[in-house]
């Protein structure tokens, strides 16, 4: 695992944004730990045993993306509201939205909780939350393969207390037509670390196709939020916290 330094870029005194690149599979990428931000950006993609996948052209059993953001040491509690989200996936790495039937939006916005099929669901979205000095909980979410509008190859979706988050998608034509993943609007949370883990072979064929060349580009992830008033503390490497269970 290649660890890269990045950028911390500051666009104004309330709103600001992150960008880190990572270069190959299995990659993680990091920031300088201050202020808002985030400690480490990583995707990796697996075989059906678990090992790393390398081979051009294959499919992947599963995709992880984590990112895990910069807390304040003296409570652990993030630095910072994350906004919005957009991850630039390397050329050549394609995703069919086919590989599964799709929720429509009608089923999606259905009451507090949606009313997707079961078959539509292509991973999940674990959020860490802050719930206290040292106290973070970790639900895990059902991600939903959706109708995309017309404008979009594919959109994904999650539901998180009665909230819709879209994963919307976009081909670049900067000349490497890569895919670049859009999340906009995410509800102020106070997000410890997000894992998004994409299933690599659904009902209808398989979701993943590696690149089948090498090329210069890397995946890269631009991360946009707001800074809380309470002036930031500069911070050790990521330590474990305790993770608490709500009872249902």
């Amino acid at each position: 695992m290649r660890r890269i330094t990045t950028m911390v870029v500051l666009l104004a005194a309330i709103s600001l944004c992150v960008s880190a690149t990572a270069a190959g599979n299995a990659a993680a990428a990091t920031t300088t730990p201050f202020g808002f931000g985030f400690t480490t950006f990583e995707s990796t993609f697996t075989n059906a045993d678990g090992s790393i996948d390398t081979q051009a052209g294959s499919h992947p059993a599963n995709a992880s993306f984590h990112v895990a953001f910069n807390i304040n040491e003296a409570d652990g509690k993030s630095i910072g509201l994350v906004r919005e989200v957009v991850t630039n996936l390397p050329p050549g790495l394609v995703a069919d939205p086919n590989a599964t039937p799709q929720c429509t939006r009608a089923e999606f916005d259905a009451g507090f909780t949606g009313d997707c099929p079961r078959d539509t669901q292509v991973g999940t979205v674990t959020i860490g939350l802050w719930f206290g000095k040292g106290v973070t909980i970790e639900p895990t979410l059902e991600l939903y393969n959706l109708v995309p509008p017309s404008n979009e190859p594919a959109e994904l979706g999650v539901i998180y207390n009665g909230v819709r988050t879209f994963f919307n998608t976009v081909v670049r034509t900067n000349g490497d037509y890569g895919i670049s993943v859009h999340v906009p609007n995410i509800p102020e949370l106070v997000l410890v670390n997000t894992t998004v883990d994409v299933q690599g072979f659904q009902s209808n064929g398989p979701f993943w196709t590696m690149p089948t060349a090498c090329r210069s580009a890397t995946p890269a992830a631009n991360i946009c939020g707001s800074r809380r008033r309470s002036r930031s503390r500069r911070i050790p490497p990521m330590r474990k916290r305790r993770r608490v269970s709500r009872s249902n």
